[in-house]
């Protein structure tokens, strides 16, 4: 019985080690995903930035050639008509 007893015990250990080894080899494989996934949360953050950086010039690009057409065609409003149709 008692040699029965300790081999029910020595499988038992040896289960619970294959166990404890696959967690932690689970464990191991969710802490790099989570890694992969908190870097690609920053990069993607940086990325967003980069692109609200470049609407915003975008943005100011526009109002500046809006307000450039609006001054040549106000500048060529003062151009006489026939000045205007050899320059164009």
């Amino acid at each position: 019985r008692s040699r029965s007893h300790t081999s029910d015990q020595g499988r038992r250990l040896v289960t619970l080690e294959g166990e404890l080894c696959q967690s932690n080899l689970a464990r191991d494989r969710v802490v790099r995903d989570r890694d992969d996934l908190d870097q690609q949360v920053r990069r993607l953050r940086s990325e967003l930035r980069d692109m609200e950086v470049f609407q915003h010039d975008q943005r100011d690009e526009i109002i500046r050639l809006e307000a450039e057409i609006s001054s040549l065609t106000h500048d060529a409003g003062d151009v006489p008509e026939g000045l205007r149709t050899q320059v164009l």
